[in-house]
């Protein structure tokens, strides 16, 4: 009885294999092939990543020694073939700064739209956002220097988006709106901060007068960043 069960198993097995065995085997070389995939797909990330780096570091190097060509070549480099990596907002700043340098504000605010489209980190696109704003006010496009004003969270660069806020109305010729901007401007910003005395003199241009300044609650705040 043993034997004879032991043959049906054998047979069942069998059996189950003829039904499922080429599932199985596709099964196994589709994972196989995943796993090789992916390591080549995670080994072509780091090589372009090894890559952008070095070509960065040219790029800084370039700027260092005030090679404007080289920079602008290795810059545009970066952001041609190397879009996906983090290398190409830096890029795209470095370049934005080189042409307004230039007084070329018409790439600067292309440059600075490229930085905000691949940059990630929070501060580094309030940096980008800041200066495009700037430009897009010298360039008196006033409405969409609000536009993106109206569509981002301050968080602690309240103070300097409120004084780009009050550049911008002022340019409108809205004094009242430019004076509330600068007032609020000049209550989020820190007694020793080194603006504070300019942002002073834009408030009293549009006849405005500051708030008192509530160190203490200034000094916690700063405490909890």
């Amino acid at each position: 009885m043993a034997d004879r069960t032991d043959e049906e198993q054998v047979e069942a097995i069998k059996e189950w294999w003829r039904e499922n065995g080429m599932a199985v085997v596709i099964g196994i070389v589709v994972g196989i092939g995943a796993l090789v995939g992916w390591r080549g797909w995670s080994e072509y990330q780091e090589n372009r990543a090894r890559e952008a780096s070095s070509l960065y570091q040219e790029m800084l190097a370039a700027r260092a020694a005030g090679d404007s060509e080289q920079l602008q070549d290795k810059g545009t480099q970066l952001l041609a073939d190397y879009a996906a990596t983090p290398y190409a907002g830096f890029a795209a700043l470095a370049l934005a700064r080189q042409a307004l340098a230039a007084d070329d504000l018409e790439t600067a605010e292309s440059r600075l739209r490229q930085a905000l489209e691949s940059l990630d980190e929070d501060s580094l696109q309030h940096v980008a956002r800041l200066r495009l704003v700037r430009v897009l006010t010298a360039r008196e496009q006033y409405d969409a220097a609000l536009e993106l004003l109206q569509s981002t969270d301050f968080g602690r660069f309240t103070a300097e988006y409120e004084e780009l806020r009050g550049d911008i109305l002022l340019g409108r010729e809205d004094t009242a709106g430019a004076r509330e901007a600068y007032r609020l401007a000049l209550a989020n910003t820190s007694p020793q901060a080194g603006g504070r005395e300019l942002l002073q003199m834009k408030l009293e241009s549009v006849g405005g007068k500051a708030t008192p300044v509530n160190t203490t609650e200034l000094d916690s705040a700063a405490d909890n960043l």
